[in-house]
């Protein structure tokens, strides 16, 4: 399997985690469905009045190099 990782994460959000929030992230992920398929993974973040705030997200896809038949 290959696997193919487009991963996101904007400046501000990462300067308030930095500066400004709780040093504890929460990282999650479901996975797509339809014309999407893989899997959406994102870290978000407290900051010190309980926001929730995205740090960053990937979209996560595994491509078959090869089919296994017989089982």
């Amino acid at each position: 399997m290959q696997v193919q990782a487009d991963v996101h994460a904007f400046g501000a959000c990462l300067n308030d985690f930095i500066l400004g929030s709780r040093k504890m992230l929460f990282v999650d992920g479901t996975h797509l469905s339809g014309p999407y398929e893989g899997t959406m993974l994102f870290t978000v973040a407290l900051d010190v009045d309980n926001h929730i705030f995205d740090v960053a997200y990937a979209i996560v896809g595994m491509k078959r190099l090869r089919t296994v038949s017989g089982f």
